[in-house]
C-alpha cells in the first residue's frame, strides 16, 4: 500500500531532486516507511512526501511472513526527530484502519449522506434536475494490457512500477476529459492496493472513472482485473489492483452525479477521499 502528496502542482524538473527515506512505523510484520522529495536539503523546498507500507516475507517461503524486529532508535544524532516520525507513523496506521473500517462498501451511509444521495437520485430521474452534472458511468474509461516477460520482477510476477504507470496515465487521461481543459495535477495518491501478484501473460483490464468532483478537484478511481478465458467461465474476474489518485485544475469542472447504488458508494468514498486531504 502507498500513499503519496504532492505539494507543488508543478515540480520545477530543472532542478535536481533530494529523496529522503526513513523508516517511521514498524509492526509484527509490515513497516511503513516514508520518502521526502525536495529541490535541495533545505526540508522547506520539499515538494511531496510518500508512504509506502511493506509486508514482510520468509526468504525460503515466500508465501509465509516473517517477523520484524522493534524499532529502536539507539545511536541517532535526533533521537526526538525519531519519536516524531514514529508517532505520525502510529497515527498514520489508525487513520488508514479507521478509513478502511468506515468503507462506502462496508458500512452504511450516514444519515447525511443517505439524504444527499436521495436528493441526487431524484436529480437523476429528472431530465431538468440532471442538467448541470456528469453521470459517473459516462466518466469511465478501460483499457486491456498484456503482460510481458519484459514486466516482471526479481520474484517472477509483473513490476508493481509498470502497473502503477499504467494506472496513473489511465487516471489522468479520465481526468483530463472531464475536465476543463487543461492539464491536471496529481494532488494525492492514496491507497495504492496491491490485491494479488500478477503472472505474467496476464491479460489486465484497467478501469477508472470519476467517482467525485469538488470545485476544481477530481477524485477518480482505477481497478485492475485480471481477465479469464472461456475455459475459465465459471470463474470470476480476479480483482488484482486498486488506486484512489485526486488532481487539480485550473477551473471549476461540472460535478459527477451517481446513477446506480454502486456507483452511488463510490460518489461518498470520493467524498471523503476529498475531504480528508485536509486532515492529511
Amino acid at each position: 500500500m502507498n500513499d503519496m502528496e504532492i505539494f507543488e502542482s508543478q515540480i520545477d524538473s530543472s532542478k535536481d531532486l533530494y529523496l529522503t527515506a526513513y523508516v517511521c512505523y514498524v509492526g509484527k510484520t509490515s513497516m511503513e516507511i516514508r520518502v521526502d522529495v525536495s529541490h535541495s536539503e533545505d526540508p522547506k523546498d520539499q515538494v511531496a512526501a510518500a508512504y509506502s507500507m511493506f509486508v514482510s516475507r520468509d526468504a525460503e517461503d515466500y508465501s509465509k511472513t516473517y517477523s520484524l524486529p522493534d524499532l529502536s532508535f539507539e545511536g541517532e544524532n535526533d533521537e526526538a526527530k525519531c519519536l516524531l516520525r514514529q508517532e505520525l507513523g502510529k497515527k498514520n496506521k489508525k487513520r488508514r484502519m479507521e478509513f478502511a473500517a468506515n468503507s462506502a462498501f462496508k458500512v452504511p451511509p450516514s444519515s447525511e449522506e443517505s439524504i444527499e444521495l436521495h436528493g441526487l437520485f431524484r436529480k437523476s430521474l429528472s431530465t431538468k434536475g440532471a442538467k448541470g452534472y456528469t453521470p459517473i458511468d459516462k466518466t469511465q474509461r478501460e483499457k486491456l494490457i498484456l503482460t510481458h516477460v519484459q514486466d516482471k520482477n526479481v520474484h517472477g510476477k509483473v513490476f508493481g512500477g509498470y502497473v502503477m504507470k499504467e494506472a496513473l496515465e489511465l487516471a489522468w487521461s479520465v481526468a483530463y476529459l472531464n475536465g476543463d481543459g487543461t492539464n491536471p495535477f496529481y494532488l494525492h495518491i492514496d491507497d495504492v492496493s496491491f490485491l494479488r501478484p500478477i503472472n505474467v501473460g496476464s491479460i489486465v483490464n484497467f478501469k477508472a472513472c470519476v467517482a467525485y468532483v469538488k470545485d476544481r478537484l477530481i477524485n477518480v478511481q482505477v481497478v485492475a482485473d485480471i481477465l479469464k478465458n472461456n475455459q475459465e467461465a465459471e470463474q470470476e474476474d480476479e480483482r488484482v489492483f486498486e488506486v484512489h489518485v485526486t488532481f487539480t485544475v485550473k477551473d471549476p469542472v461540472t460535478p459527477v452525479i451517481p446513477v446506480s447504488y454502486t456507483h452511488g458508494m463510490l460518489y461518498l468514498e470520493g467524498k471523503r477521499r476529498v475531504n480528508n486531504l485536509s486532515l492529511l
